[in-house]
């Protein structure tokens, strides 16, 4: 669970640093050693480190021989090394190695820890670096991506693996029950709350007693709860927050929360067009397996869902009112860290990671795991190519409907995330989870008492932040 810690205001708790620091010097000593990597004379070698999967993996190699290769060919003594954490606790690790100060150069970051890590001083302040660089313009970049990389006004990252929330439908399903195709109902303006319940139970189907196939399916929580981000899909759509604008107070108890946490809910309980939490516990249920007609899900789901082969899929926005359109966005940040040595060369690897080319081979239609950050490679503005083949639009797999996502980027919704995001989110998600795994509870009973639990949780964790920056600023580490 990732808080602020209480500042260090007793002789105990310095001793107590001071032995763990002690415990953990070995452990940081082994994490630096894989940066000691040889250099010719006058050659930079720069670290950056991510996450991912093999293939995903391959990738980023692949962008690292790229940038190794122009820099060879332009005569710079400048080269990428990827570090690579041992598989799991990618965040822990991480938070390790800035505490301890051997963390590689540069290194991606969740949006989820992003705005708690940064006050602390771990990340360079990229603002004047980027205002002194011709070849870079903030203004370039997509405003919804952007937006996540600032802390009191200042650029301290670069969005990188950014997406947004839609729906994935199997096309082949809708067909068979002569049903509008979800896109086509969006270009209409009719892809609302109503319609999706609508379709979703007519395509809901039971044999003898049991559902053989389910309408939608909700992304889940082991403990057969629905994940977070869902919860601001359903209560934005009905006109709601769930926090207040200075996300000190929650509004789980408002109408509108209630309204929309009951509605979501009742898909699985009384219209019982989404699996149970036994059903998905057994992994019998799911769009790959064709027996689901719809899931709502982040655009870097699309790699996955392109080795489906028995049925056709594509993408529509998640339904909204045609008069109140709204999407869910949220990235990753690639920062650079406090203690790199060579800022100008690292500066240049991370440009290059949202260059044009870089975000057309990771996003364009040879890989789509994500949502380019540039408006050029969405067909925004003046300095989009002519030639469609050279953005992120043109596609010969699925998915087919790339405008979708700019319309999801131009009506971008952001999650409330801040340090205080991960333990508010642990709590609520107690008593969310009530409301998805009991058929009896119901909203008007459970958001009041899960509003009491997380108004006291935000109340501590927003003095905590607060003593720790004062305390930072005290000692010349605040922001």
């Amino acid at each position: 669970m990732h808080r602020f810690d209480d500042p260090p205001i007793s002789l105990r708790r310095i001793g107590l640093l001071v032995l763990v620091a002690a415990a953990l010097a070995p452990a940081a000593w082994r994490l630096s050693r894989p940066f000691a990597a040889s250099a010719e004379p006058g050659e930079v070698v720069l670290t950056y480190m991510c996450w991912g999967n093999p293939q995903q993996l391959e990738a980023e190699r692949e962008i690292i021989r790229l940038f190794n290769e122009k820099n060879r060919r332009e005569g710079r003594k400048l080269r990428v090394e990827l570090f690579m954490p041992p598989a799991g606790g990618y965040a822990q690790k991480l938070r390790l190695m800035l505490a301890s100060g051997t963390a590689p150069d540069v290194i991606r970051v969740d949006h989820y820890d992003f705005p708690s890590l940064v006050p602390r001083g771990y990340f360079r302040d990229l603002t004047d670096l980027a205002a002194a660089d011709p070849d870079f313009n903030v203004n370039d970049f997509h405003p919804a991506a952007q937006r996540e990389n600032y802390y009191n006004g200042r650029l301290y990252a670069v969005n990188v693996l950014f997406g947004g929330v839609i729906c994935y439908y199997n096309k082949d399903l809708f067909r068979q029950a002569l049903l509008d195709d979800p896109y086509e109902l969006w270009k209409k303006g009719q892809w609302t709350w109503d319609k999706f319940e609508e379709v979703a139970q007519a395509l809901t189907v039971r044999r003898d007693g049991r559902t053989v196939q389910y309408g939608v399916i909700m992304p889940g929580t082991a403990g057969g709860g629905v994940a977070n981000w869902t919860w601001f899909i359903w209560v934005w759509g009905e006109g709601g927050e769930i926090l207040s604008e200075d996300r000190r107070t929650s509004l789980l108890d408002s109408p509108a929360a209630i309204r929309a946490f009951q509605r979501y809910r009742d898909l699985r309980f009384r219209l019982r067009v989404a699996p149970t939490p036994a059903d998905a516990a057994a992994a019998a249920f799911n769009l790959e397996s064709g027996n689901v007609a719809m899931t709502f899900e982040w655009a870097g789901m699309a790699p996955r869902y392109r080795a489906i082969a028995d049925f056709e899929w594509d993408i529509a926005p998640t339904p909204h009112s045609p008069d109140r359109p709204y999407a869910l966005v949220k990235g990753n940040q690639l920062v650079m860290t406090a203690t790199c040595r060579h800022p100008k060369e690292a500066w240049e690897w991370m440009k290059f990671m949202v260059s044009p080319e870089v975000e057309l081979l990771l996003h364009g239609d040879r890989l789509r795991r994500n949502v380019p950050t540039r408006n050029a490679l969405l067909g925004i503005g003046p300095d989009a190519p002519a030639d469609i083949r050279q953005t992120y639009l043109y596609a010969e797999k699925p998915f087919f409907h790339t405008d979708v996502i700019p319309f999801v980027l131009n009506h971008a919704r952001h999650l409330p995330i801040d340090p205080a995001w991960p333990v508010w989110t642990t709590e609520a998600q107690k008593y969310i989870d009530m409301l998805f795994v009991n058929e009896n509870a119901t909203a008007a009973d459970i958001l009041p008492r899960a509003k009491v639990a997380v108004d006291r949780v935000l109340e501590r964790e927003h003095r905590r932040l607060e003593r720790y920056l004062s305390t930072s600023a005290e000692v010349g580490h605040g922001d």
